[in-house]
């Protein structure tokens, strides 16, 4: 009989069991980036290929863009992907319309946008992401009250002060942005008189 101190083996089968599909998946997972790595040109050229030849809205090409976008992201080639992503929304909204779908590719193309740099195209994907979000998700979602505070961030980053301020009032937003010293200055006047 085993003491307190030893485990039972019911509990250690289950351990191993978990330690061992793990090794499979690390395993799988080097394999396939491999067979990835192997054959990344041969997936881009597919992928081109089926847009030229077969269309932008074929099956087949909607199938090797997503292999082709999931292959650019894991070579992080974030730049790279920011069209194919504009892409697959365009051929989810064409196709099937799934929204949910087109929400996710919205935020990741939102995500792609602020790696890279292009803080101009923040704000439209944000607006369009929190639209979405609300229509699927409902007023009440914290999804939506993540949005909003990070779509008010995104308007102090950009000087956009008018629209950070109107979001922040509307919606109850607990965020700071700190203005130019010359805003500070002028903003009190220009609440004080209703001008901003």
């Amino acid at each position: 009989m085993l003491d307190g101190r030893q485990p039972r083996f019911s509990r250690i089968l289950p351990v191993r069991l978990v330690d061992a599909v793990q090794i499979l998946v690390a395993e799988l997972a080097r394999v396939l980036q491999d067979l990835a790595e192997e054959h990344a040109a041969n997936i881009e050229s597919a992928y081109r290929i089926a847009s030229t030849e077969l269309g932008a809205m074929h099956f087949s090409t909607i199938r090797t863009r997503e292999v082709f976008h999931q292959l650019l992201l894991d070579q992080v080639r974030y730049k790279e992907a920011i069209p194919v992503v504009i892409e697959l929304i365009e051929a989810e909204r064409q196709t099937s319309d799934d929204e949910y779908k087109v929400l996710d590719w919205l935020i990741q193309l939102y995500a792609l946008y602020k790696v890279e740099g292009f803080v101009e195209q923040e704000i439209p994907i944000l607006l369009e992401m929190t639209a979405l979000t609300e229509k699927l998700l409902g007023e009440e979602s914290d999804q939506l009250s993540r949005t909003r505070a990070v779509l008010t961030e995104s308007y102090c980053e950009q000087k956009q002060y008018h629209d950070f301020y109107e979001l922040k009032r509307q919606y109850k937003i607990k965020t700071k942005c700190k203005l130019p010293i010359r805003k500070r200055i002028t903003l009190p006047f220009f609440r004080k008189f209703n001008l901003g």
